[in-house]
């Protein structure tokens, strides 16, 4: 939710008054004609429960923005029921509340970093739990993406092309090529607002959308435009500037884009608030890679979105919880208790140790009605019938790649696809859209695998590990406090060596299996001896493959 700061009149902890269950604080910003003049606003408590059996949209608007550097900070006038006080609030949000603050009347707004105790850990877990119930409220959302005429830069040419394109209005194509409209645009949603984990959350909240007055107003600077005229132009100008089409457009436009047409959805299976949006494997999969201040914020963030009936307690907000111990309890839900889990502090990286079996490898990725679509080969140990059409591409921080494997691990609730490596297996998706019943796999032959897997949230696809990659190394990159901790449950480089060959016999993969089980009774050779039992099933396994292709 945000970071600790000081404040000039003292902790603002003794002066926050405590709020009910079930309520929030609401910001009622005053008016004032001197855009230089000091920031007063006064708090008051609502209950964020109020109208859930109704379609009236509250009358308040919820400010979705990012935080920005915590040491340029301003100083702001805060009225609560005990008294005023100096509360200090960064550069950005500064900004935001100088541009939004009107000569003439109050505007009533839900502002984090000021209607939540950030000194009360407390508050901030039970608050975090409201977060998609307040914006699924809001009348309106209004995303600032900074104050960019301070930095010398004008949005207001980019907004008004982008409300042009968007309302039909014919134009020049070689207009926006002179006025260098695709660097500017490409500027503007490369920022930091795009990238940021809670963007989503904000979003799917105001998607929840009650009544006609609900919308989405986009705001840099003095420049504003409506939400969905914003997403459209995007949409409409990816089609005709290259580079937009090349990058492709942050998940997040499709959804201000929709936030008019769709309808409330309160999850009453429980008294968690949830918009019932997706699994929250499937969202961790779609939005790992995207920032946050905190980094229990990455998955609470998901929370309030997730369709899953039940959570357990050890992933709802906790913010004494260890984040460590959160991943780990998070991977544990996703895959099943049955797997070793290990991951460190300051890491955004998981290793798992578990028995499965391989159910099919992705042989072929193509383009079907404009869409990436994934075909699936079945092995044949497992019987699987494969999907009809085919697996298409989500939103995925990771896209996949011809040669992945979808896998089915004991315990897991749905499939994982992994990318093998040299000796372990990194994840890629850890909960695709779709599940597999053990009735639709053969019962004859079950031949199942230890996988050592390993799953990087902060490697960025570019740069991720190629299959020659061996998990010491990978580990020694990424994490060198942690050379020779590897977890005691773990196999060693000859044990993974000849699970990776065994998987790759199971595929069908001949030849890369028997250069694998070369590789492994080489090395059992060295330490173990020629007439060790290891050495010689590696042998065996040698010949028959070459048998086996002839």
């Amino acid at each position: 939710m945000g970071q600790d700061t000081a404040s000039s009149n003292g902790n603002p902890t003794l002066t926050y008054t405590p709020l009910h269950s079930g309520c929030i604080r609401l910001l009622r910003l005053s008016p004032h004609f001197d855009a230089d003049a000091r920031i007063h606003c006064q708090l008051f408590s609502y209950p964020v429960t109020v109208g859930h059996s109704d379609t009236s949209s509250h009358l308040y608007e919820a400010l979705s923005y990012v935080w920005g550097d915590s040491g340029k900070q301003h100083a702001i006038t805060v009225t609560d029921e005990r008294g005023d006080f100096d509360l200090p609030v960064t550069a950005n949000l500064h900004a935001a509340l100088t541009h939004l603050r009107n000569p003439l009347l109050d505007r009533v707004i839900w502002v984090d970093a000021v209607c939540v105790n950030q000194y009360d850990n407390m508050e901030k877990a039970e608050q975090i739990q409201h977060m998609a119930e307040i914006y699924s409220n809001a009348a309106r959302v209004v995303v600032w993406l900074g104050d960019r005429e301070a930095e010398g830069r004008d949005d207001s040419e980019v907004l008004e092309s982008l409300r042009v394109v968007a309302s039909g209005i014919p134009f020049d194509p070689l207009f926006l090529a002179h006025g260098k409209l695709d660097e500017k645009v490409m500027t503007l949603i490369n920022g930091s607002w795009f990238n940021r984990i809670w963007v989503s959350q904000l979003l799917h909240g105001v998607l929840q959308e009650v009544s006609a007055a609900r919308s989405v107003l986009i705001k840099c600077g003095s420049a504003e435009v409506d939400g969905f005229a914003f997403c459209r132009g995007l949409e409409l100008l990816s089609s005709i500037l290259p580079e937009l089409r090349g990058r492709g457009l942050p998940p997040t436009i499709p959804l201000i884009r929709g936030a008019n047409f769709r309808s409330k959805q309160i999850s009453m299976s429980t008294e968690r608030f949830s918009l019932n949006l997706s699994p929250l494997g499937e969202l961790v999969d779609m939005y790992q890679a995207y920032q946050s201040t905190l980094r229990h914020d990455k998955v609470f963030s998901l929370l309030g979105m997730s369709s899953d009936d039940w959570l357990p307690d050890g992933l709802l907000p906790n913010y004494e919880q260890l984040w460590e111990e959160l991943l780990r309890r998070l991977v544990r839900y996703l895959i099943g208790d049955q797997a070793s889990v290990e991951a460190w502090p300051d890491t955004e990286m998981v290793v798992a140790r578990g028995v499965g079996r391989i159910l099919a490898t992705i042989s072929d990725i193509s383009f079907v009605a404009g869409r990436r679509v994934a075909s699936l080969t079945p092995t044949k140990s497992s019987g699987w019938a494969g999907l009809d059409g085919g697996l298409p591409f989500q939103a995925w921080a990771k896209p996949l790649q011809v040669g992945d494997l979808v896998c089915l691990l004991q315990g897991a609730p749905c499939p994982v696809i992994v990318r093998p490596h040299a000796d372990y297996f990194s994840i890629v998706v850890i909960c695709p859209p779709f599940t597999v019943e053990n009735e639709d796999l053969n019962p004859e032959q079950i031949l199942e695998y230890n996988f050592l897997l390993v799953w990087d949230w902060e490697t960025e696809l570019e740069t991720l590990p190629g299959k020659e990659s061996e998990f010491a190394g990978w580990l020694g990159r990424r994490a060198p406090q942690c050379l020779g901790e590897e977890p005691q449950a773990l196999s060693g480089r000859q044990v993974r060596l000849r699970d990776k060959a065994l998987i790759l016999e199971d595929m069908g993969e001949y030849e890369q299996a028997r250069l694998a089980f070369l590789e492994v009774g080489n090395s059992f050779q060295q330490d173990l001896g020629q007439e060790n039992l290891h050495t010689l099933d590696a042998k065996e396994r040698m010949a028959l493959l070459h048998n086996k292709m002839g």
